[in-house]
């Protein structure tokens, strides 16, 4: 079935559907159906509910994906122009040098031409093994770079061009090879294109608006550009837990920014709603690691703050990132407090009573004296014993290989 009928074929049931559903409602009942129930008594009329507020962004991203949605409708009626038919099936035939030939007439061409390259771009997008073909296969890579070298200033108008032409795509394969090439070859022509790359930082800040699609492309653009776009536009992206893969790029960026970040990364600990995500640990690492480079007096220890939080998640999330760096045996009480906690599992506990272990050997060795005393559960305690015992087996064995090193490095040196 062609790509119209299907269409057509969809467009019939759609419009069946409602007349079947009416009809299947006036249809008289069966011998083995119920009798209708019967009627309500009247009530007084109920005044509707008022109609809410309209939202002006929902309205404007309703209205985008219906016109993305009649663009996307039409293609698939209309078959690809003759040209660009004739340059994808040389994709698929390996033939670089008529491709760079055809490339070269539209890129002569001025801004028709663009227009053309842009429809070839997007139908190769579409077959998708085109598009991968044309980025990774050497001698088509070379047909593009040939063009690159011969004409910068025709590549950089139509760089511009399929920038402004795919801004309702943030996930089209164009962007992201725009992304990787466009800050090489701006960097490779210093202070000639000063508008491309205007409107390509522009564009970066939209990607990132738009959700960020390619964000590791963008990133590296960002860095290659020397590019610092408002730390504001990344706050979203770490609020949608749907963006999940992508937070650790963000947290780390904003890690970079210094003091601007930091103040985005406590905006997202003070906004978000799901403390249970790993994204949590990571945002505090970063908190804390910054404020470390912070001049005296501007760090106000907010990890440690967050100990007290009322958010059971949030502040186990905190103590594991406080209890990250060395602690005095000062912060008993605290380390007795959450073992003792009802919102910790056994299992947060004892990995928690191993990281005091491995980071904090003297809290350690006070905790394990005082934790008859001190903690409520058993299976606590008993794990508390364990790591000791496991930590004096390894100090023991240490110490009894000592000597030996010792001599044996004693005989190799007579």
């Amino acid at each position: 079935m062609s790509r119209g009928s299907a269409l057509t074929f969809q467009a019939a049931a759609l419009a069946a559907f409602p007349i079947a559903s009416f009809l299947s409602g006036c249809a008289s009942p069966g011998a083995d159906a119920p009798a209708p129930a019967a009627a309500p008594a009247l009530s007084a009329p109920v005044a509707p509910a008022p109609d809410p507020a309209p939202d002006p962004a929902l309205e404007a991203e309703i209205q985008r994906l219906q016109a993305r949605a009649s663009e996307l409708e039409k293609r698939l009626n209309t078959a690809p122009p003759a040209d660009v038919k004739a340059m994808l099936e040389m994709i698929g035939r390996g033939e670089a040098v008529q491709l760079s030939r055809e490339l070269e007439k539209h890129l002569l061409r001025g801004p028709e031409g663009y227009a053309v390259m842009h429809d070839f771009f997007h139908e190769a997008d579409i077959q998708h093994e085109k598009i991968d073909a044309l980025t990774h296969h050497p001698q088509l890579i070379y047909c593009i770079l040939r063009l690159v070298a011969l004409y910068p200033n025709e590549v950089a108008e139509a760089s511009r061009h399929l920038i402004k032409a795919t801004k309702d795509r943030p996930e089209s394969w164009i962007r992201r090879e725009l992304f990787n090439f466009l800050p090489v070859f701006i960097l490779h022509h210093p202070g000639r294109y000063p508008e491309l790359r205007r409107e390509l930082e522009e564009d970066i800040v939209y990607q990132i608006e738009m959700g960020g699609a390619f964000l590791y492309k963008v990133s590296l653009a960002m860095r290659d550009l020397d590019f610092r776009p408002p730390v504001e536009i990344f706050l979203p992206l770490l609020l949608d837990p749907k963006k999940y893969e992508l937070h650790g790029m963000v947290v780390e960026h904003l890690a970079g920014r210094k003091e601007e970040g930091l103040e985005i990364l406590c905006r997202y600990l003070h906004e978000s709603r799901d403390f249970k995500t790993p994204t949590v640990g990571a945002v505090l690492s970063a908190v804390m690691s910054l404020e470390k480079g912070l001049e005296p007096g501007k760090a106000s220890g907010r990890v440690e703050k967050l100990l007290e939080h009322p958010d059971a998640d949030l502040r186990r999330a905190a103590y594991f990132v406080y209890f990250e760096e060395p602690r005095d045996v000062a912060e008993l009480p605290r380390v007795i407090d959450l073992l003792n906690s009802e919102s910790c599992t056994l299992l947060q506990k004892r990995a928690f009573i191993t990281l005091l272990a491995q980071k904090s050997l003297d809290l350690f060795q006070v905790l394990f004296e005082q934790a008859d005393g001190g903690l409520k559960d058993e299976a606590v305690k008993a794990h508390v014993r364990r790591t000791a015992e496991a930590l004096a087996r390894r100090k023991a064995k240490k110490q009894a290989s000592a000597p030996k090193q010792a001599g044996n490095i004693e005989n190799e040196t007579k």
